[in-house]
Formats: C-alpha cells, structure tokens, sequence
C-alpha cells in the first residue's frame, strides 16, 4: 500500500512540475489583467465598445452584421464608464434605462468565434455574481485580441 500511494504522490508531483511554465503563463497574465481592470474602469478608446457590443451579442445568439447599431446595454456601458479619451463627453447617458444609439457597430467583419467565447466568459461572470458583463469579458480579450493589448498600455 505505500508503494502505491507514494507512486501517485510522484506522479502528481511530476505533473505539477511539467505543468508549472503553462500555469505561470497563464495565470500571471490573467492576475496582472484582473488588477488592470479593477484600476481601469473607461473603455478605451481605440473600439472596445465596438468589440464589448459584438461579445454580448454574439454570445447572446445575435450575429452583428453590418450596419447594426450599438446595443443598448453598450450605449448605457459607454454612459457610465465613459471613454479614455481626453475631452470626451458621452452622448448616452448613465441611467437604468438603455438608450438607443447613433453609432454603427464597426467589428462586424471579425469572426464570430472570438467574440462568442469572450462574451460567454462575460456572461458567466454576471451570472455567478462576480460582476459587470465587461468585468468578465475584458481578461478573454486580452488573452485572444491584440487590439485589448494595445487598448491596455
């Protein structure tokens, strides 16, 4: 019996081991991105409310096509978290109500899948209570999307 059980401790220690780099890969980029975004409540200002409005929709069931207008959920984001952008004033409002939109979403033309993983993540987030939908989605965008790299520095 303790061949055995000091068998599997080998193992799993060889395992732990041999995973180590991947853990650290991962998981330092994601620690140092939840502290990013718990500091950095404005969108940025390049198209992440573009990017945000194609995550939630798309996880939603709603393939963004050309010429599709901000969803009111994004107006309301913009609204209340503002833009990173010196001078800028937002013309939603941050109210409890959505309002409409006069900006055309301009990510149409990236590919579904992307958007779709990232807002499952942001929806995952709302429903298990952590948070906002762009709280949760923000750490898949900086792992999947160059654009959030930039957006970040």
């Amino acid at each position: 019996m303790r061949r055995v059980s000091q068998g599997a401790f080998a193992t799993s220690r060889q395992w732990f081991l041999k995973s180590l780099p991947l853990l650290i890969v991962m998981v330092v980029p994601l620690a140092l991105a939840a502290l990013h975004i718990a500091a950095y409540p404005k969108l940025s200002p390049i198209d992440e409310a573009h990017h945000l409005d194609s995550a939630f929709r798309t996880s939603g069931g709603h393939l963004v096509r050309r010429g599709d207008t901000l969803d009111p959920s994004t107006t309301r984001t913009i609204g209340c978290r503002s833009i990173d952008e010196p001078g800028f004033v937002s013309p939603y409002p941050c109210t409890g109500q959505p309002t409409g939109s006069i900006e055309t979403n301009i990510s149409y033309m990236h590919p579904p899948l992307y958007y779709a993983i990232t807002g499952v993540f942001g929806r995952a987030f709302v429903g298990l209570g952590f948070g906002s939908f762009i709280t949760g989605e923000r750490p898949m965008a900086v792992i999947g999307d160059d654009d959030a790299l930039r957006a970040s520095r």
